[in-house]
């Protein structure tokens, strides 16, 4: 019973800890689909690979978002049509490139500065190499969300040559991917006047928060399970 309830505990401080970083990324998600002109967002974000890596992990230190907040954010910037090495390398590097972790990490090992400088620079190397890998890949949208997927172009793939790009996602091109009943959120959206864009907004809120809520909740279940019922050892052994 003690240890049902300290999960049941452990579980509330999780979600109570996790919930305002989530709603700051779904907020900050809901105003890039509100207030921000996707052409002109994929204008001024690199096109080369290597670029949009960077600027995706540097993204990461202006929206100082947690794991918890950088996913709405990511899939936003997907869905508005930016580079899939933007929005991964972002995805990866939020969670530390941003002032509020570089201070926590000096804070706690202010005597070893090198540790900081490290955390940094091996989070952007990460962030860097996988949206790169990520962006090797011609077509990404067998494995996204159909809503998420349709914002993103086909692949054009020249007559007689045998499709390419999609070896490591392992996709079957025997069937062609169905995204009818789908359909992109249109830039139009930044037309509308003020009130109607913040209903928008809020509605957006509402609906990513019921989704993403629902993977922090069972998220949080998991981790007070594993805290509570798996030994310590077994964990710092692994």
């Amino acid at each position: 019973m003690n240890q049902l309830l300290s999960a049941f505990t452990l579980f509330l401080s999780l979600l109570v800890e996790a919930i305002p970083f989530l709603m700051m990324g779904v907020l900050l998600s809901g105003a890039l689909l509100i207030f921000v002109d996707e052409r002109k967002l994929i204008k001024i974000l690199p096109k080369n690979p290597f670029l949009g890596s960077l600027a995706g992990s540097l993204l990461g230190f202006m929206f100082p978002v947690c794991e918890c907040g950088n996913v709405p954010v990511a899939r936003r910037l997907i869905s508005q049509g930016a580079p899939i090495s933007v929005a991964v390398s972002f995805l990866l590097a939020a969670p530390t490139i941003n002032p509020v972790v570089i201070w926590a990490t000096w804070t706690a090992f202010r005597d070893q500065p090198e540790i900081v400088v490290l955390r940094v620079v091996l989070s952007l190397a990460n962030a860097v190499i996988i949206s790169m890998i990520f962006s090797t890949q011609k077509d990404l949208r067998p494995i996204l969300k159909p809503n998420i997927a349709i914002a993103l172009p086909a692949p054009k793939v020249k007559a007689g040559v045998v499709p390419t790009g999609t070896f490591f996602l392992g996709e079957d091109r025997s069937q062609p991917l169905d995204l009818s009943g789908y359909k992109t959120e249109s830039n139009q959206i930044i037309t509308k006047s003020l009130p109607d864009r913040l209903n928008l907004l809020l509605d957006n809120t509402l609906a990513e928060m019921r989704e993403l809520g629902a993977i922090l909740v069972f998220g949080s279940a998991i981790a007070a399970i594993i805290q509570v019922w798996v030994p310590r050892d077994i964990i710092l052994n692994l």
